[in-house]
């Protein structure tokens, strides 16, 4: 598909992203600091709040764009009621108010000015007696103002020109796929579209009980894009992974203050990927795994800041963070337990009277966010809904492992804890804080060996192969860290901009040496199938065609067109004015839509052609072949008989028939 035709699709993208994520977070959440930390913050509040929404609308079957659109502008009205309310009550003219109504022992309550109730704040705010749609201008006015001064400061910035170069990369790498290609990556992308669709039904847990949070904010998104799901699907997936990046690089710069850790451990994710062991090809596909390692380093970073500062608004954003992970993905979600235990123990272990209560409420808010999260598992049962079936069978197999070799990415780690070793013993004969040098040291180590060795141990198949994920998202880390490390020890004589040369200069080695090179995940649909496919749906009304195909027209057409299996299609009579085939108990279903396409392969499409005789996916080939066959005849035995049939479009691999039935026919 050309990219200048996805324009539009992009547009919205943008629009409906800086809706959902920029402007409302902007109205809702008040965040004391800016910058990637703000960004971050605010947006797994966001990302929390939607799916929490979205699931309760599904349960009530009132998820429609004008009640989410209708508890949006609640949450922003009640958020600014309390806003000025807060201000009001601990204003220096209120302080004074209450002191001279104590002194004077006034006993007129109409003396002090009342606030309205919030009912009458909330419809002033639409009669124009609120200043909130005035509140609403001033604030943007000062966002922009913000980003104008980040943006003056941003350019005099050389490590923050950096690092737009590389999210920039970041960014080419993911979306090259996905611009490329019309069909989505991964044989998971149709189980999960029609999840979403069924979401957007007010469907939950259609095939089994799953973490559907993904999925509900993705079908809240599609309801503000507007545009066909398919372009959310895709560009999402590869925002994921530019998201991703930015919380290594928060997490490294945040904590170690140095620009160019974070630079280096961003790097390491998003353009020498292909180097770590995160199944590559994955980060161009929408999967709600790679959705949930957006929000991992986040959850440890406002843990480790919530430790160090004690402020409830990080408290409240790792909380959030968790539950957010929890309520995408269970197996992210303990990668994110065991760093967050790890956490806590550095540091209560380095200091237990200071950190005693913030560990208590981090393990409060850790307890908070697996009840969050098992609350729509709870909500399925109680529907006797059953789990999953082929999720629960992954979860559940046994397989054989094998010891994962040793690759360069490894003994670069192991230099880089040799140096965070320095660190460590540099730091305390200068009686400095190693609680997070401690972190960085046992999470590589212990990361390693249940990489190696866990899925060995335990036999388990989704720890035999997931659990290198966790190690590819701590080599980040540990990699980044090092460079810290090394640049503190070496402070004495390395300058920032000798840091600012040298860091060029590695990140350039490593590219010469690992060119980086976009994924491309395999499709389980051909391109010209997507394309056809749009095509129709833009110039027919929804829901007033059909298309006949394989079972992957099932979920394209979902909400947006009828669609008929091609097997049961060539049931139907290709003899009879009207479409109809006559069922087991003499009755006759007719097909009473006026427009029919029907996709005939030429070439029939094989995402696994190494497969041999006995294996699934070639016995389904053989079957597809058949049927094409039995189609070509039933094809040409219609065309005797009807002259309604004509070729809508044709290559080499496809040919998209189009069978225009007359209403007056289908209504006799």
């Amino acid at each position: 598909m050309p990219i200048y035709f996805q324009l539009e699709n992009l547009i919205r993208l943008v629009v409906s992203f800086a809706i959902l994520f920029l402007i409302f977070p902007a109205l809702c959440f008040k965040e004391k600091h800016g910058g990637i930390e703000g960004f971050f913050s605010s947006f797994i509040k966001t990302v929390f709040f939607i799916i929490v929404v979205g699931y309760i609308l599904t349960a009530l079957k009132l998820f429609e764009f004008f009640s989410i659109c209708t508890v949006f502008i609640l949450f922003i009205v009640i958020n600014k009621y309390k806003i000025k309310e807060n201000k009001a009550l601990y204003s220096p003219a209120s302080f004074a108010a209450k002191r001279l109504k104590k002194v004077t022992r006034n006993k007129d309550k109409n003396q002090e000015k009342q606030k309205p109730p919030l009912f009458t704040y909330f419809f002033q705010a639409f009669d124009g007696g609120s200043l909130l749609f005035d509140w609403i201008p001033s604030k943007l006015r000062k966002i922009l103002i913000q980003i104008r001064l980040k943006l003056v400061g941003f350019v005099k910035d050389p490590f923050s020109l950096f690092l737009f170069g590389v999210i920039s990369i970041t960014a080419f790498l993911r979306f090259y796929d996905p611009l490329i290609h019309a069909a989505p990556g991964f044989s998971d992308a149709p189980v999960h579209i029609a999840w979403i669709k069924y979401a957007c039904s007010n469907i939950l847990f259609h095939d089994g009980i799953y973490p559907l949070g993904h999925h509900i904010l993705l079908a809240t998104w599609w309801k503000f894009a507007g545009d066909d799901l398919l372009f959310i699907f895709k560009y999402s997936g590869a925002l994921n992974g530019v998201l991703a990046s930015l919380g290594i690089y928060l997490f490294l710069s945040g904590l170690t203050g140095r620009k160019a850790a974070g630079i280096v451990g961003a790097f390491m994710y998003g353009v020498l990927g292909q180097v770590l062991p995160l199944d590559w090809d994955r980060q161009a596909a929408t999967l709600p795994q790679e959705f949930a390692l957006v929000f991992l380093i986040p959850a440890w970073y406002f843990t480790i800041r919530y430790i160090q500062s004690k402020e409830k608004r990080f408290l409240w954003t790792a909380g959030s963070a968790y539950a957010v992970i929890g309520l995408i993905h269970t197996l992210v979600y303990a990668f994110m337990v065991f760093g967050v235990v790890l956490i806590i123990l550095v540091y209560f272990v380095s200091d237990i009277r200071k950190n005693f209560r913030a560990n208590v409420n981090l393990m409060l808010a850790g307890i908070a966010s697996g009840i969050i999260s098992a609350l729509p598992m709870i909500y399925g049962l109680l529907l006797s809904e059953k789990f999953h079936a082929s999720s629960f069978e992954f979860m559940t197999s046994v397989t054989q492992a094998k010891i994962p070799n040793i690759t360069d990415t490894d003994y670069t780690v192991l230099i880089a804890l040799s140096a965070i070793f320095l660190l460590m013993i540099f730091s305390i004969l200068k009686k400095k804080g190693i609680e997070l040098t401690v972190f960085i040291i046992f999470c590589s180590i212990l990361s390693y060996i249940f990489y190696r060795y866990l899925g060995l141990w335990t036999g388990n198949g989704i720890i035999v192969s997931r659990i290198s994920i966790l190690w590819g998202m701590v080599v980040c880390l540990t990699i980044g860290y090092g460079w810290h490390a090394i640049a503190q020890i070496l402070s004495v004589v390395m300058r920032p901009k000798f840091e600012f040369v040298i860091c060029i200069a590695f990140l350039a080695v490593a590219i010469a040496y690992y060119p980086p090179t976009p994924p491309h995940p395999y499709k389980m649909v051909p391109d010209t199938t997507i394309n056809q496919y749009l095509s129709i749906s833009h110039k027919y009304v929804p829901t007033t065609w059909m298309m006949v195909s394989n079972e992957e027209g099932y979920w394209l057409c979902l909400s947006e067109a009828w669609h008929t299996n091609l097997w049961d299609f060539l049931e139907y009579s290709p003899v009879a004015k009207r479409i109809t085939k006559e069922n087991t108990g003499g009755t006759k279903q007719d097909i009473d839509v006026e427009d029919i396409f029907v996709f005939f392969e030429k070439k029939v499409y094989n995402p696994f052609p190494l497969e041999k005789p006995g294996d699934l996916f070639f016995e389904k080939i053989q079957n597809r072949i058949n049927n094409y066959t039995l189609l070509q005849q039933w094809l040409a035995a219609f065309s005797q008989f009807h002259t309604n049939i004509e070729i809508f479009y044709e290559n080499d691999e496809l040919r998209v028939y189009h069978i225009h039935q007359n209403l007056e026919d289908i209504k006799k």
